[in-house]
């Protein structure tokens, strides 16, 4: 694999000693970085069979028909590192918001107005349209979003950046897309997930052991 980074480079009027020295890496790193990926692709290869990059397909089809949904919400924001007790208390606040709006004794609009943390308040919380995999948006309120039919407000959630009460007010199905349309794009979104998994599961270990002695 370094022969065929140094023929890359080669093309490009460049050495592999120009592309350490650009990059700050040693030899030795990109050795270690190229087996790495030769583990992580030997691993996906034997993830991705077909009945699971199907089933991935199916259980992603508001990503891969291109489905948009108009979402407004009420956030209380709450910092990635505050203590338990003030995800809490949102929690709670925003739970009693949502029984309000759900007994039709305070419209959503009027409950983003109020309680919103968010420069969207004044226009009753319309964040507009997002897909289902937005850069726009945390992917926890995404994957919410898309799960409420429309006029449903959802149950408080959780993101980094607080929690939110949502409220889906239009759906576009998309276009309706069949695996063999889009079975490069399944394949490629589904070993990014792979790789997020592994990355959340050997950080998740890491900080177990440095937090238990």
């Amino acid at each position: 694999h370094l022969k065929a980074l140094a023929a890359g480079l080669a093309k490009q009027g460049k050495t592999l000693a120009d592309y350490l020295r650009d990059t700050g890496r040693t030899e030795a790193e990109v050795r270690d970085h190229w087996a790495t990926m030769l583990q992580f692709q030997r691993y996906v290869d034997g993830q991705a069979t077909d009945a699971a990059l199907r089933q991935y397909h199916a259980a992603n089809k508001d990503f891969f028909d291109r489905a948009t949904v108009r979402v407004s919400h009420v956030v209380v924001r709450v910092g990635a590192t505050a203590p338990p007790a003030e995800r809490a208390a949102a929690h709670q606040k925003l739970a009693a918001v949502r029984d309000e709006v759900r007994a039709g004794r305070l419209g959503f609009a009027d409950a983003a107005k109020k309680y919103s943390m968010c420069p969207t308040a004044p226009t009753g919380g319309d964040v507009g349209w997002i897909a289902r995999r937005d850069t726009i948006v945390d992917e926890a309120f995404a994957r919410a979003a898309f799960a409420l039919p429309v006029g449903a407000v959802s149950d408080p959630t959780d993101t980094e950046f607080g929690v939110h009460l949502l409220l889906v007010t239009e759906r576009k199905a998309g276009t309706p897309t069949p695996y063999e349309a889009c079975a490069e794009l399944v394949r490629d979104c589904f070993a990014d997930d792979v790789r997020q998994s592994l990355t959340a599961g050997l950080r998740e270990r890491a900080e177990v052991r440095v937090l238990v002695p």
